[in-house]
């Protein structure tokens, strides 16, 4: 039918690596949710548990790795026609925390500047991840921010 589809993802979509989530797919606004559905990863890396698989009422993905981030997508089968597979339901995206340390922040050549002199920060962290770890400097004369991308 047209009825839209949705994936929900309980307690949250930020998942501390080691942590649990789970994975339920709806329709008719959030009503019911599917009996059996499938779930698909968007960018198609390799989940193994995803792969062709029907799952009953809920999913419990976990302990979630690095790997397990990315975005979802789900399709029921309907309780009173289980041959007709529903609408791909909108993308859900999972982010996994607790994999990179925090970036640290150091100013050179020190903390303490006078007036008028320049001051480099430089900011690093033990891995740069798919994002990127971003940097943000600020011009304290401007006020204005420019960001860099460090790869």
């Amino acid at each position: 039918g047209g009825d839209k589809t949705f994936l929900s993802v309980r307690p949250s979509a930020v998942v501390p690596k080691g942590g649990n989530v789970t994975l339920r797919c709806y329709y008719r606004g959030g009503l019911y949710n599917f009996t059996n559905f499938t779930l698909y990863k968007d960018d198609r890396s390799h989940v193994p548990i995803l792969h062709g698989r029907i799952f009953q009422e809920s999913f419990l993905m976990g302990p979630v790795t690095p790997a397990h981030a990315g975005t979802y997508r789900c399709q029921g089968s309907y309780p009173h026609s289980p041959t007709e597979w529903s609408a791909l339901s909108d993308p859900l995206a999972i982010r996994v925390t607790g994999v990179h340390k925090k970036p640290s922040l150091r100013a050179l050549p020190g903390p303490l500047v006078k007036s008028g002199e320049t001051v480099i920060l430089q900011c690093s962290s033990d891995t740069v991840d798919s994002l990127g770890e971003v940097c943000t400097n600020r011009d304290r004369e401007t006020g204005d921010t420019s960001t860099d991308q460090v790869s």
